[in-house]
């Protein structure tokens, strides 16, 4: 999976809540690319990330559905795939 994947159609999401973005590096490098790291710590991977909100330490408030698909990334790592259906900053 790429850090430039194509949207997809929305799906119904969940309520939105409080995360930050964070950018890891590039994939090649050992980086898993641009994350979403919820409050409770969880890192996931978006499908596709708005230009609009690609700032590292960016807060937002973000609404997603979880995927199927997992994300290998850096040395072992593992995040669940996320496809968002809105996103704002906080």
């Amino acid at each position: 999976m790429s850090c430039n994947k194509e949207t997809r159609e929305q799906a119904p999401g969940s309520d939105m809540i409080e995360a930050v973005i964070l950018y890891t590096g590039n994939v090649p490098t050992d980086g898993c690319c641009w994350m979403v790291v919820t409050n409770s710590s969880e890192y996931y991977h978006p499908d596709f990330l708005p230009d609009s909100v690609k700032q590292n330490g960016l807060a937002v408030l973000v609404n997603f559905t979880k995927t199927t698909d997992n994300f290998y990334c850096g040395n072992g790592a593992t995040a669940y795939v996320i496809h968002i259906v809105s996103i704002k900053p906080r």
